[in-house]
């Protein structure tokens, strides 16, 4: 029972013992007024069970016996609006009064109209901080959800900066590697047959000096684009800057992998992982997600689920599941989407050696 609900039955309790003083003040009068408050009290305690009934019979026989009770009529009316199946039980201390409808009086009958209002006032307010209070929740959810949905997005987007920038720093690193290898790669060979058979010492020790400067030359290029390539993506450290900003559910990730991805399986791999990661997000209710990542004798598997109840697979959001699926398709690979036990995705991806 509210504050506000109390607050009225007091009302009403004080109302009734003043009516039934108009005929003195008797020991009598100072009983039934006892008797009123622990009905009152039993029906509070009891309340909503129906349990609470019990009180409420205890009064009315308490009033078929002795009319004077009549004067808690109006109270036992409000209580009886507050038990469960109301208001049918309003119904009892109806048929009391109509039963001694001969010690109905204008001060009761004003009484009982103030109950009436009394009850229909602190229902409408009950309902109006329900509302309330309902608002404030879901608006705190959504400013919660909200909130999730901004730092996943804004991690989403490092990361795709990131991946935008690894690629074309494989780029960089792949145009250096098949232009300047292959220049340097020939004049190695000319200088190399220019110092065979030279006419002057001196211009052979020069030939042989320049051949060692672009052979070392050579060297550290090699070097530069092997570790500008196998630099740019460490797959396990991305994986899991991506789920530290994931906080729509936790997310276990295995690598069970044994061989090392290639950069482009890579960056499929990562692409696929962010556009399951935002379809869990915007469209599943899961509380818990895992991602595997392992192999088999001829192919990478990555496998993202979800315990999600009413998981959806929809198109066009963020790169697309028809997108994602196209992309891997080119590097002969394979996705299987399913959503009848959560959401799903088994990517298959043939091995190559690594870039």
């Amino acid at each position: 029972m509210s504050v506000q609900g109390l607050f009225s039955q007091g009302l009403l309790l004080l109302a009734g013992f003043v009516h039934l003083l108009t005929g003195g003040l008797t020991d009598a009068h100072l009983t039934r007024m006892l008797a009123a408050m622990l009905v009152v009290i039993f029906v509070n305690l009891l309340h909503p069970r129906r349990a609470a009934y019990l009180p409420m019979a205890v009064y009315l026989a308490l009033g078929v016996m002795d009319p004077a009770m009549l004067s808690f009529a109006p109270l036992m009316l409000y209580l009886c609006l507050t038990l469960p199946d109301a208001p049918w039980p309003a119904a009892a201390p109806g048929l009391l009064l109509v039963y001694h409808y001969r010690h109905v009086d204008m001060f009761l009958g004003v009484i009982l109209l103030a109950a009436l209002l009394l009850r229909y006032k602190d229902d409408s307010l009950a309902r109006m901080q329900a509302r309330y209070f309902a608002a404030v929740d879901d608006s705190s959810e959504r400013a919660t959800r909200q909130q999730r949905e901004l730092s996943s997005m804004q991690h989403e987007q490092e990361t795709s900066v990131k991946l935008a920038v690894a690629q074309e720093r494989n780029r960089i690193a792949r145009d250096i590697h098949d232009n300047v290898g292959h220049i340097l790669s020939r004049s190695l060979l000319q200088v190399k047959a220019l110092s065979l058979n030279p006419a002057d010492p001196d211009l052979k020790r020069n030939l042989d000096d320049l051949h060692d400067s672009l052979a070392t030359g050579m060297n550290a290029i090699r070097h530069s684009v092997h570790n500008t390539r196998q630099d740019t993506l460490h797959l396990d450290r991305e994986i899991q800057a991506l789920l530290d900003g994931f906080a729509f559910c936790p997310v276990q990730y295995t690598n069970a992998g044994g061989s090392e991805l290639s950069l482009n399986h890579k960056y499929v791999v990562m692409a696929v992982i962010r556009e399951a990661l935002s379809n869990i997000m915007r469209h599943s209710n899961a509380t818990h997600a895992a991602i595997t990542l392992s192999e088999m004798s001829g192919s990478h598997l990555l496998l993202i689920s979800d315990n999600g109840t009413n998981s959806k697979a929809p198109q066009g959001q963020g790169m697309g599941l028809a997108a994602m699926e196209e992309r891997v398709r080119g590097l002969g690979g394979s996705v299987h989407i399913t959503t009848d036990h959560g959401f799903r995705i088994l990517l298959t991806l043939p091995k190559e050696n690594p870039l």
